[in-house]
């Protein structure tokens, strides 16, 4: 539901600041189903997610990093290449 809304907001420049709309979160498959969509799990480079690096979507904090839908992705798949085998 929030993808859909960013994408809307995206039309005009706007950018929600919260986690759900950060470039460093992600709404994880599984994660999301256990959640009911509330929760996702921060990223960082090189590191698989841990249970402290969950967070509400509606959440904020000093480390939200507004992106654009296709922005997010990107952090995402850039993530994912930096992971180890």
């Amino acid at each position: 539901m929030l993808f859909q809304i960013r994408l809307r907001l995206e039309l005009d420049g706007l950018l929600p600041f919260c986690y759900g709309a950060s470039g460093r979160v992600y709404p994880e498959g599984t994660v999301i189903e256990m959640s009911r969509g509330l929760i996702a799990c921060k990223i960082k480079m090189g590191q698989p997610p841990k249970e402290t690096d969950l967070v509400n979507i509606f959440a904020d904090g000093p480390d939200v990093v507004p992106a654009f839908p296709r922005m997010q992705q990107e952090c995402w798949d850039a993530w994912l290449a930096s992971l180890p085998p």
